[in-house]
């Protein structure tokens, strides 16, 4: 009896023992720690969702007044495999509702030696020389797609102001004179001339644009003009600058 009872607790202390003896985070040797968990996960397609979502983790995130904040390893000190690949999910999901945006690769690391402003500058001096989406023109509508983390949209001009776009957004009443003088300051100034339609009495109406609109990378904006529009010119003004594309 005495000699069973002894295998017992040895059996119970070797199994407890087993059960601690699985890989954990250890913040002070994030590389290596984070390469020995991967290797515990169950397969090669969560070791890649983990790559892809520690690689996030790592670029820090961005408020909306460019204020940076760099990633804090000691946040997953002690978890397992499964752990920290949850909390790495959670923290992906909280950039995603937030509002932050996931920081350009090296812009945490610039804040640092070059001071906000300046990494701001530069980060932007970057991305100059390419637009934030991609374009594609169907029929009367023309498609936008973000290819950045964040894409955000300050204008949209078909045929340099010249095609009425499909919208019920609509300002003030305008005259013609006045309408003549906004054109004459802004070639793209844009108003919308209807009959009747609605509460609207014919005339000219200011045209209410949905600008400055935000997207994220992968997502679309539609933007409509009437059927007799043929579209020929498209121009885009985003945070990187103003492009201008031409369909044929």
């Amino acid at each position: 009896m005495k000699h069973s009872l002894i295998k017992t607790i040895i059996m119970t202390m070797t199994i407890f023992s087993l059960a601690g003896c699985g890989e954990t985070y250890d913040a002070d040797n994030p590389t290596e720690s984070v390469n020995a968990l991967k290797a515990e996960l169950e397969n090669q397609a969560a070791v890649a969702e983990f790559d892809e979502l520690w690689g996030i983790y790592q670029r820090g995130y961005v408020n909306d007044q460019a204020e940076a904040t760099g990633p804090d390893y000691s946040r997953f000190d002690g978890m397992n495999a499964e752990e920290m690949h949850k909390e790495l999910r959670e923290y992906a999901d909280w950039i995603e509702v937030s509002g932050m945006f996931i920081a350009p690769p090296g812009y945490i690391e610039s804040v640092e030696t070059m001071g906000e402003d300046a990494a701001l500058a530069q980060a932007r001096a970057e991305a100059q020389g390419q637009p934030s989406v991609d374009i594609e023109v169907r029929g009367n509508t023309v498609y936008l797609t973000a290819t950045e983390d964040t894409a955000d949209i300050n204008d949209i001009v078909i045929n340099r102001g010249n095609c009425r776009i499909q919208s019920n957004k609509l300002g003030k009443r305008i005259s013609r004179d006045e309408y003549a003088r906004r054109k004459e300051a802004d070639p793209s100034y844009f108003a919308i001339q209807i009959g009747q339609m609605g509460l609207y009495a014919p005339g000219i109406y200011e045209y209410i644009k949905p600008f400055p609109v935000k997207m994220k990378f992968g997502q679309k904006f539609k933007w409509s003009t009437y059927r007799r529009c043929n579209i020929v010119e498209v121009t885009v003004a985003d945070a990187n600058g103003q492009w201008t594309w031409e369909f044929q």
